[in-house]
């Protein structure tokens, strides 16, 4: 969840726990992609759990998966857009691009 939170604009451990809290209680979405949550993490719980990781060993394993997932990507093909128009460049970059599994909303928004 801090990640979701991290990514949707959150820097501090009260932000985090504040978008954690006003996501779950606004978006249904959320709620079903994390689980059986229903209440959100107090800040403490957030600033405990973030201040135990090793953040050498985090940035290796999210270094790893976005390698893995580039490399899935250029194994699907040329993507360098040379010679192609626009509107092909668009199909292309569309069928390359991931889709994400959830929608990270902001505080208040779902």
């Amino acid at each position: 969840m801090s990640v979701c939170a991290v990514l949707g604009g959150m820097r501090s451990f009260v932000a985090i726990a504040q978008w954690a809290r006003d996501s779950v209680e606004s978006c249904p979405q959320l709620r079903e992609q994390l689980g059986v949550l229903t209440v959100a993490p107090a800040e403490p719980t957030f600033r405990r759990t973030l201040q135990r990781l090793d953040a050498a060993h985090l940035d290796r394993l999210l270094g790893a998966r976005a390698a893995a997932r580039t490399a899935a990507a250029n194994a699907a093909g040329d993507r360098t857009g040379r010679g192609r128009s626009r509107r092909t460049e668009r199909r292309y970059a569309a069928r390359a691009a991931p889709q994400p599994r959830a929608t990270l909303p902001r505080s208040g928004t779902c």
